[in-house]
């Protein structure tokens, strides 16, 4: 008796090799859409922590500010805040504290580079602040710190404005898109004690 050895025919040959074509592109599919998902949930909490954390680092600077000096307080936009520390807001000279240093910041971001900067020292501010361009190199006493940093390819505005009706107060409205993400805020802060 002849056992007869059967194979696969050609046609289940290609149906089996194009059902595994098929399974294999869909399960790539699903992998490139998985890892695009997880990339951009990167981005947007990378954005949005910069965010928070610049906005955290720009508040607790304000606080202890004496004089707030731009933005004006006349509810125009700015895209720098610069204050002093134990500066005598009425005769800009004398000390707040005695005991304490004068000192004074400055945040401004740079759309060129992409980053948020503060600038600070110790008073009476360099004169070469009133040609000030956010970016450039520190100047004698004068620290700079990168606050955040990254978005050269992203679109990113800071604006401070402040109110005469409250000249305690900073707004910030910010904005920062990066593709098609993006990521908005608004904040009021202040300083601790009444100018």
């Amino acid at each position: 008796m002849k056992r007869s050895r059967r194979g696969f025919s050609l046609i289940e040959m290609i149906i089996a090799s194009a059902l595994v074509c098929v399974v294999t592109i869909g399960i790539l599919s699903l992998q490139s859409f998985v890892l695009r998902g997880q990339q951009r949930e990167w981005r947007m909490r990378k954005i949005s922590g910069d965010a928070v954390y610049a906005v955290e680092s720009i508040k607790s600077a304000l606080r202890p500010a004496s004089v707030i000096i731009e933005p004006a307080a006349d509810g125009v936009p700015s895209g720098r805040l610069l204050a002093y520390v134990n500066v005598d807001p009425g005769d800009m000279a004398g000390r707040v504290n005695q005991a304490a240093q004068q000192t004074y910041f400055l945040y401004c971001f740079d759309s060129a580079s992409g980053e948020l900067y503060k600038y600070s020292g110790s008073y009476p501010v360099p004169l070469s602040f009133t040609s000030f361009y956010c970016g450039k190199p520190p100047e004698g006493s004068t620290a700079k710190e990168t606050v955040i940093s990254g978005f050269v390819n992203a679109l990113v505005t800071y604006s401070f404005t402040r109110s005469s009706l409250n000249s305690n107060a900073v707004n910030l409205d910010y904005s920062i898109k990066y593709h098609d993400e993006e990521f908005k805020g608004y904040t009021t802060m202040g300083v601790q004690k009444c100018l």
